[in-house]
């Protein structure tokens, strides 16, 4: 498991909080590591309860990344469902919720 703290402290003097466009819930948490050339995409689909109705979810603004970046989730309970890229190179980033184990 990485120590997402460590890379927090040795940055590359770049961090992105990725909110849903929607709801304003943070999704995502991102830390440049390394500068380069690779440009990458994304978008993040939201789990907020008023977010997620019937067969729709709110969903971040597209950020465009250069460099190498390492992410992680902000809640505890949500965790990256899936990740896929489309024919226009976005990744599209679905989280889900843990369920309580109560």
């Amino acid at each position: 498991m990485v120590n997402f703290k460590k890379y927090v402290n040795d940055a590359k003097g770049e961090f992105i909080l990725v909110t849903c466009a929607d709801c304003d819930r943070p999704l995502l948490n991102m830390v440049k590591v390394e500068d380069n050339d690779d440009i990458q995409t994304l978008k993040v689909y939201c789990v907020g309860k008023n977010c997620t109705g019937q067969n729709i979810r709110g969903e971040s603004w597209l950020h465009e990344l250069k460099g190498k970046y390492i992410y992680s989730t902000i809640k505890e309970r949500d965790y990256i469902e899936s990740m896929d890229m489309d024919g226009d190179e976005i990744m599209h980033i679905r989280l889900g919720k843990k369920k309580n184990d109560i």
